[in-house]
């Protein structure tokens, strides 16, 4: 699942869906839930999808840096966070949503930069092997 744009932003700051994903842009929110209840497991940002998925009892891989862990669930979720770097400015600055160039301590991202692929893959394991205990 992704946005309902292919691609969305504003200036430099572009994101477009990745290459071979499934788009289901335009659905009705009953769609989405049939579409997060067949899954075994989500994965995403801190947004309102995978609110969603928690809400559906559904275990959430939630990739977020820019935020406090205790601004998220934290039930059935394997947290991907680096603490060890710059993090939650969202629980320290106010947030301007039109803004996509937000970085307001270091203007560099790295919270979000040092979420590695091999640190979702190990989440993504770890729920995994949760699903088959």
């Amino acid at each position: 699942m992704r946005d309902k744009h292919q691609t969305f932003g504003a200036g430099n700051y572009m994101n477009s869906a990745p290459e071979g994903v499934i788009h289901r842009h335009e659905r009705t929110l009953d769609q989405t839930i049939a579409t997060i209840n067949g899954c075994e497991f989500f994965m995403g940002l801190g947004s309102g999808l995978s609110w969603l998925a928690w809400a559906l009892e559904k275990p959430v891989v939630l990739i977020s840096g820019f935020s406090e862990p205790y601004s998220e669930f934290d039930i059935e979720c394997e947290r991907v966070h680096n603490s060890d770097v710059c993090n939650s400015c969202y629980n320290r600055h106010p947030f301007d949503p039109g803004k996509w160039d937000w970085c307001p301590d270091n203007n560099d991202f790295i919270c979000t930069k040092s979420i590695t692929p091999d640190v979702v893959k190990n989440s993504i394991d770890n729920v995994i092997k949760k699903l088959n205990a």
